[in-house]
């Protein structure tokens, strides 16, 4: 059995502070107060808590890409779940380092604005991200931008990246490479380019796809071969961990194609033990 602990919330919060790690406790002392106002009969206030749920909820499932996510509340243990379609529930705490990058965001700022603005997450301000890609896999590197822009539409984010997906995601947006010096702004922005041409564009990866057909040709050959020796094992080795390293971005076709061929390889040697 948990036990429940009171948030405070602050009228506002230091840039060093980091309010969205006791957002999960927030919740849960916001469910026990739900629970104490319909008791208390002010169903009013209770109902306020009900929407901001429900809000909540639909911004888990935009997150998630899943319009029929739940979030459940476990009274004996007092802990929330969440339930994707299809899949086991599990709390917050075990949500993959992608996801738990995106909520670890937007749960940092909806404290920072909920004592004063409860629920509406208008207030103004500049945030800076660091990095925003990292950790992110496709889909979520697509949607970050147009999702943090949509759900604090009165906040303007300063991010940086290496993500054709993050540089054309979003429009309305400046873009500036910093080794460049280039500056790229409009109401489109990159978002009217594909991703390979943003690639070839934009970050000059012509010589490194090149590389990277090259040491794929040389594990798809090694990978096929019936025996292997020590220095088979070891250049498979050394590939892999070349090849793990690269972003699936920078070819597609490529890493999607390596990904098949190392699944392939690693049930071989599987049967083979």
């Amino acid at each position: 059995m948990g036990y429940i602990e009171n948030t405070t919330l602050k009228d506002s919060y230091r840039i060093d502070e980091h309010p969205g790690q006791d957002f999960v406790k927030y919740l849960v002392s916001l469910k026990t107060k739900e629970a104490l106002y319909h008791s208390a009969n002010k169903e009013s206030k209770a109902r306020d808590i009900v929407c901001w749920f429900e809000n909540f909820t639909n911004i888990l499932r935009k997150i998630f890409a899943d319009d029929h996510l739940m979030l459940n509340f476990d009274i004996e243990n007092l802990a929330f779940y969440i339930s994707e379609t299809g899949k086991e529930p599990f709390s917050f705490d075990t949500l993959s380092s992608g996801y738990a990058a995106v909520l670890d965001i937007i749960a940092d700022l909806m404290i920072r604005m909920e004592k004063n603005h409860s629920g509406s997450f208008d207030a103004p301000g500049i945030v800076l991200i660091d990095e925003v890609d990292a950790h992110l896999h496709l889909s979520l590197q697509k949607n970050i931008l147009p999702l943090l822009t949509g759900l604090f539409p009165r906040i303007q984010f300063i991010v940086t990246t290496h993500s054709p997906f993050v540089l054309g995601s979003a429009e309305n947006t400046v873009i500036y490479d910093l080794e460049k010096k280039l500056c790229i702004s409009g109401d489109e922005g990159l978002s009217n380019l594909t991703y390979s041409g943003i690639v070839e564009g934009y970050f000059e990866s012509s010589d490194l796809t090149e590389t990277l057909e090259k040491k794929y040709r040389r594990f798809q050959e090694l990978s096929r071969k019936e025996v292997f020796n020590d220095d088979d094992y070891e250049e498979l080795g050394s590939l892999e961990t070349y090849l793990d390293e690269v972003p699936d971005y920078l070819a597609l076709s490529v890493m999607a194609d390596y990904q098949r061929e190392k699944l392939e390889l690693e049930k071989r040697l599987e049967a083979g033990a």
